[in-house]
């Protein structure tokens, strides 16, 4: 009796898991992506329509991804990505901060020249949300049935849970269309460029029918700044957990091309209707501060770039903060099974705590949050969305996952730096 209880627990376990809560996640985040544009838009009513877009949607859609296409498709250098567990290295073009730069320096001419175009954006986008769950949905499924199909050593594991949960989490690590990595294309190319235009296009429109505001203002170009930074360190970008571990599904590439541009650049969205009244001053002491989070998350990141470069290199002669750089001797579990001596550095922001780039992001989206403070809960939203996730990251994939990689040598790192955001407190 006893062992056919368990199996029933552990049934009901795996039900949970792979099939109830990922159909109820992805339902959940469809619709609310949907809704959002009712909400900051008041003006805008529910059309059932609009969820499958419109003329103007899809227009405006397709030249976004056509345009994003052109970039990855353009000559242009390419690096290796990370080694996947089945030794196969993904290939990425490097042409991003110049992709950013042209297409927000031709958006920013327009904008000059014919503001009522932003306008015309912001009123579709109900409908511009519907066309990119269309586009998005159709890839993750198409993504879904070519995975299955395969038979590639990386996709394996995932051809063992459910549908549902193989069309959440995806199924290749690395797939490629028309020689371009889905995923580049999704995450940093549409995903972070949308977040970018569709800020800008909302500070325009909003400048166009009330009037400059300092809050709003101060709210997209700390954005910018913080996404001009993505493009500028876009290698880097290649090494983190979502292009190095993350299989292309709806995770990813529904996250990108519609959670994106739908939730992350909602504050901006909703400052149109609803201005933000703090004053010039208050304005300008945020933009610093928010300027400073994000130069010292950037400096962070880059002690880590400098001190792995030093590495394979092998030459330990950089100064942090003055000082020599100085790393913990551990060994590194490589996927083949073999052991590589490598360092873990203890010097600069990340012998003070373990994630402090982490630390200053929340600063920097703090500061940008700050001038919508009046209006509660819609401009906590994205702080509250960000810190859940990057504490749940942490606690279940960046701290395994080190734990695992290095062993021993991450806990005597774990040692020497004790607290994981805040120095002396956390």
């Amino acid at each position: 009796m006893t062992h056919i209880l368990e199996n029933k627990r552990l049934s009901f376990g795996r039900f949970l898991k792979y099939q109830l809560v990922p159909l109820i996640t992805l339902t959940f985040l469809i619709i609310s992506s949907q809704l959002l544009p009712l909400v900051g838009n008041p003006d805008q009513s529910f059309k059932i329509h609009n969820i499958f877009g419109n003329i103007f949607s899809w227009t405006f859609v397709s030249l976004l991804i056509l345009w994003a296409v052109l970039w990855l498709l353009l000559p242009s250098k390419e690096i290796q990505g990370p080694q996947t567990p089945s030794g196969n290295r993904a290939l990425y073009k490097t042409n991003g901060r110049m992709y950013y730069l042209a297409t927000t320096g031709f958006l920013l001419s327009v904008s000059v020249i014919e503001p009522q175009i932003c306008v015309s954006i912001y009123e579709n986008m109900g409908p511009i949300v519907g066309t990119l769950n269309v586009i998005a949905l159709a890839l993750c499924l198409f993504l879904l049935i070519r995975g299955i199909q395969n038979d590639k050593e990386d996709s394996k594991e995932d051809k063992k849970t459910s549908i549902v949960y193989q069309f959440m989490l995806g199924v290749d690590l690395h797939p490629r269309l028309f020689g371009m990595d889905v995923k580049q294309l999704t995450s940093p190319r549409l995903g972070n460029m949308m977040w970018q235009i569709f800020i800008i296009v909302y500070l325009v429109a909003g400048w166009k029918l009330h009037g400059f505001n300092a809050g709003h203002f101060v709210n997209v170009t700390l954005q910018s700044v913080y996404i001009y930074k993505a493009f500028h360190l876009e290698d880097y970008y290649f090494t983190m957990f979502e292009m190095m571990e993350d299989h292309a599904g709806y995770n990813l590439c529904w996250g990108s091309l519609v959670w994106i541009p739908a939730f992350y650049a909602f504050q901006s969205y909703f400052f149109v209707r609803h201005p933000s009244n703090i004053s010039n001053e208050w304005a300008a002491v945020l933009f610093c501060f928010g300027l400073l989070a994000i130069y010292l998350n950037y400096e962070t990141c880059n002690q880590k770039r400098s001190f792995r470069k030093a590495l394979e290199l092998n030459t330990m002669q950089i100064k942090i903060w003055g000082r020599k750089a100085i790393g913990i001797p551990v060994q590194l579990s490589t996927f083949e099974g073999k052991q590589k001596q490598t360092q873990l550095l203890i010097s600069g922001w990340w012998g003070m705590a373990r994630k402090m780039n982490y630390t200053f992001e929340l600063v920097a989206i703090i500061m940008w949050s700050l001038p919508g403070f009046q209006y509660g809960l819609w401009y906590a939203s994205y702080f509250l969305f960000v810190f859940v996730f990057m504490i749940h990251r942490i606690k279940y994939r960046d701290e395994i996952k080190c734990s695992k990689k290095y062993g021993l040598g991450w806990d005597e790192y774990c040692k020497k730096v004790p607290y994981i955001l805040i120095p002396y407190l956390f």
